[in-house]
């Protein structure tokens, strides 16, 4: 393997995690985004 192949191999791995972790960090914010809009819905509803 020569370098140009190492170093393309590991932008692509680098690439490949970083997708990754911007993943986890959506799901994540989609899913406290879920629970704060729940609990508001929940508040609403126990006022009236």
């Amino acid at each position: 393997m020569n370098k140009s192949e190492r170093i393309q191999k590991s932008e692509r791995a680098r690439e490949r995690r970083h997708t990754t972790k911007k993943i986890v960090e959506e799901r994540t914010q989609n899913l406290y985004e879920k629970l704060k809009r729940e609990r508001i819905k929940k508040k609403k509803r126990d006022i009236h």
